[in-house]
């Protein structure tokens, strides 16, 4: 807690003095085998009180991703950054988490529990912290990723939903009712057109639908818009 407090404030001064609108770190594995630590709690701090958008792991098109998303948002929080990593094909939905990294105002009642971080050394001894756990509170999203060296733009909106499973630890919610460029797009149709495209793993979310707003900026750009690959029986290749 207390080196996850240091390095907040210590981004906090950077940001400042440099005047970052946003951040791309590489958290792992510099910070465990330097700090013995992890710093998902100074994200998650400046997500949540001040409104920056932090990508771990290195992910400069994520930072941007969620950065374009917070500039259209009235919300003083900042977007987060997670992975597609489970399917609830009885409820229709698919598990979106990261390992502890969101801010706290995509949860109910604005709570968070902060704990050993979730994935790394739960094969040995060791223990780093501090990360998130926390289950989003139902709501729309946004869900979008600036990927192909920043050519297209993956623009879809997904409601959170309560499916009474709590799923893997982490900072994470089930999302359903999809739509892929305002098209309405089924769950495994959905997750054939990011597996046949070869899609990056992360996707910036934010509260709220700000999907004409992202549209319009792939317009001005000239960026493509990611349209729907259908589940088939057979091999497909993308683009």
């Amino acid at each position: 807690m207390d080196r996850n407090a240091r390095l907040y404030v210590a981004l906090r001064r950077i940001i400042a003095v440099e005047g970052y609108d946003a951040l791309a770190v590489q958290c792992w594995p510099s910070f465990e085998e330097d700090f013995d630590m992890v710093p998902c709690m100074a994200y998650s701090l400046l997500g949540s009180e001040d409104g920056v958008a932090v990508s771990c792991e290195g992910d400069v098109p994520g930072a941007v991703s969620m950065l374009l998303m917070n500039s259209m948002s009235s919300s003083h929080g900042s977007a987060t950054l997670l992975d597609f990593t489970t399917l609830d094909l009885e409820a229709d939905a698919a598990l979106l988490w990261h390992c502890g990294v969101t801010p706290r105002h995509f949860g109910a009642g604005n709570g968070i529990r902060w704990v050993d971080h979730v994935t790394l050394g739960r094969k040995s001894d060791v223990r780093y912290g501090v990360s998130g756990d926390l289950l989003f509170a139902p709501q729309q999203t946004t869900i979008a990723y600036a990927g192909d060296d920043f050519s297209e733009l993956l623009i879809a909106t997904a409601e959170v939903v309560d499916t009474g499973k709590a799923g893997f630890d982490g900072t994470r919610g089930w999302f359903t009712r999809f739509r892929l460029s305002s098209e309405p797009i089924e769950l495994m149709d959905l997750v054939s057109t990011v597996m046949v495209e070869g899609r990056e793993h992360h996707y910036a979310v934010a509260q709220g639908d700000l999907s004409s707003e992202l549209a319009e900026v792939a317009a001005w750009l000239g960026m493509r818009t990611t349209r729907a690959l259908p589940m088939r029986d057979h091999l497909q290749v993308g683009a």
